[in-house]
């Protein structure tokens, strides 16, 4: 299970894992496992927002890319006649 959570002071996660005070995850390094404030045996590992664990973190796992989507991308690279495009994916709806 991953989830996206932005840190705030004074918020709370909550998760079948456990209540997770924000307080007690801000400034501890990536990879630390923080102890649930309820559940006895509840924790979680705080982990950076790499690509990876953004991309696995959306509900969406596929992206078909939609002719305005391409469209957008095109003018966002100032493709041009001729122009060479490789597209390589991320494979994980991550657009």
């Amino acid at each position: 299970l991953t989830a996206l959570v932005e840190m705030c002071p004074g918020q709370l996660v909550q998760n079948r894992f456990g209540d997770f005070g924000h307080d007690d995850i801000i400034g501890k390094p990536f990879g630390s496992k923080i102890a649930s404030q309820c559940a006895d045996d509840g924790f979680m590992y705080a982990l950076p927002a790499v690509p990876h664990l953004v991309a696995t973190s959306l509900q969406q796992s596929t992206q078909v890319l939609q002719h305005w989507d391409v469209g957008l991308v095109l003018q966002l690279l100032y493709a041009r006649s001729g122009a060479s495009i490789v597209e390589a994916g991320t494979g994980a709806g991550a657009l």
